[in-house]
């Protein structure tokens, strides 16, 4: 049974890594630089520490 689960999570960890692939290539974004923009940006806003928005 165990088994199963870690293969499953396995699955589901590869189709993220495919996803996020498939994202940098078809939109031609530096994932570097979109990480760090957007931690950037988290970490001005407010009063200079992390403030983490709502989606």
């Amino acid at each position: 049974m165990t088994h199963r689960i870690a293969l499953r999570i396995a699955d589901i960890d590869q189709y993220r890594r495919l996803l996020m692939q498939f994202l940098v290539r078809f939109f031609n974004i530096d994932a570097f630089k979109l990480f760090h923009d957007s931690l950037l940006f988290l970490v001005m806003t407010g009063d200079g520490r992390a403030q983490f928005l709502p989606l």
